[in-house]
């Protein structure tokens, strides 16, 4: 069910919800306009980060650099990298 709300109600949402987050999988084969602004609370409240991408997306530079994106895992079959996403969970899931 989609969450239906103004604007201001989504924002609201979208970072209360990142206040029991332990780690955030970021799917960034696109390139996103709030996306960015849901990792940056993240790494405001130390989430862990792992970012995903289909092989040739091209990820920036300040995604690639933040201490919070413990890893990024390009695939050309989602399913190919299950174990890497399991294996990530396992690490910092607390």
């Amino acid at each position: 069910m989609k969450f239906k709300g103004n604007g201001l109600e989504r924002y609201d949402r979208a970072m209360e919800l990142l206040k029991d987050t332990k780690l955030i999988i970021a799917e960034m084969s696109n390139i996103s306009t709030g996306q960015g602004m849901e990792l940056q609370e993240a790494i405001t409240l130390n989430i862990p980060i792992l970012v995903i991408a289909k092989t040739g997306s091209k990820i920036s530079s300040l995604v690639k650099g933040c201490k919070s994106v413990k890893d990024i895992i390009y695939y050309d079959n989602i399913d190919d990298i299950k174990d890497n996403i399991l294996d990530f969970i396992r690490k910092y899931e607390l």
